[in-house]
């Protein structure tokens, strides 16, 4: 710090509170600009061991999702980093869905975090651990923990128009579904895609038609859900549309009926959920129902550093909606 200070010819205390997080708007963005050049090309690291050590946090920001793959994945953790990038935090990833105690030791203490966002459901022991130890944590997404801070995503309007759009003049409507028996969560707002797509086949005197392709280690998704998509076709017969539980599946789907000479949407229509980029990019381009990614991002942790300030401000929520993308996969074939 004191290189840094006689290089730009400024006060230690300065870069000081620059560096450390703490630059209040007595200084200006120029001067902080300036201070985090020089620190990078200075070769600056910051020392998070005594900077926890004097009370100043170690600006490390836990992020927990259930996998790094899917593309989904990417594009929530590419619009959080957005957020938190000019930040002096970083963001540790984990997935503590197939973590033991020893392998989150990171929240434990052995590397202490200023917060968590939990973009999937802790596991109990995780969840009651660091509210005991006072973690700032954030419930965000899908799955939304409604006893502490959280953004919810609620995709039940956009999945009730995209399904009853499907089940228009169709006598099946096949879900191609990560689950048979679909996970209530207690403590959490839930995934609304199981619940919808039943109820519009209720609505509609359709029988239900549950596809599921299982995530398995080794294969990717899309991969996958060809490979059973095409053998459930063959055996079963081809339904006249099919919702897929996210674009992933919705992709190889589509490979299935390319596959398998039928024609989206002249012989099946297609909606897949998510709303990645990739979606729109095949032919035809997907119908899919859009996660508001930047959103999302911006609230949580617009949300988090509002707990890691004030521990004891009343519980913060929101409920943000998905929005339907119609493209030519499921359009009408009238």
């Amino acid at each position: 710090m004191m290189d840094i200070a006689r290089h730009l010819n400024i006060s230690q205390a300065t870069v000081s509170y620059v560096l450390s997080g703490r630059a209040s708007g007595s200084i200006s963005e120029h001067t902080r600009s300036r201070v985090m050049e020089a620190a990078q090309e200075m070769g600056y690291r910051r020392n998070r061991a005594a900077q926890a050590l004097a009370g100043h946090g170690s600006h490390i920001i836990e992020f927990c999702v259930t996998a790094f793959f899917p593309s989904y994945y990417a594009q929530v953790l590419e619009a959080f980093n957005l957020e938190i990038r000019p930040t002096p935090y970083e963001l540790h990833i984990v997935n503590p869905a197939f973590s033991s105690e020893e392998e989150w030791a990171i929240s434990k203490g052995d590397w202490p975090v200023d917060g968590v966002i939990a973009d999937v459901p802790l596991p109990e022991t995780m969840l009651s651990w660091l509210r005991q130890r006072g973690t700032p944590i954030v419930s965000v997404g899908l799955f939304a923990h409604t006893e502490i801070d959280h953004v919810f995503v609620d995709m039940t309007s956009s999945l009730l128009e995209g399904l009853r759009q499907l089940a228009a003049h169709s006598r099946r409507v096949a879900f191609v579904s990560m689950w048979a028996a679909h996970p209530v969560i207690v403590g959490y707002r839930q995934d609304s895609r199981y619940p919808v797509y039943r109820q519009v086949m209720q609505e509609a005197g359709l029988a239900e038609e549950v596809i599921v392709v299982h995530q398995r280690e080794g294969i990717s998704l899309r991969a996958l859900t060809r490979e059973v998509l095409r053998n459930y076709i063959e055996q079963n017969g081809c339904p006249d549309a099919f919702f897929c539980f996210n674009d992933e599946r919705a992709i190889g789907t589509l490979a299935a009926l390319r596959d398998l000479g039928v024609r989206v949407p002249q012989d099946v229509r297609l909606l897949g959920c998510d709303g990645i980029e990739d979606a729109a990019y095949h032919y035809p381009a997907i119908s899919t129902i859009q996660y508001p990614f930047a959103e999302v991002a911006r609230l949580s942790w617009e949300f988090l550093q509002h707990r890691m300030k004030h521990p004891d401000a009343p519980l913060q929520s929101a409920t943000l909606a998905a929005q339907l993308v119609l493209r030519e996969s499921s359009a009408s074939r009238n």
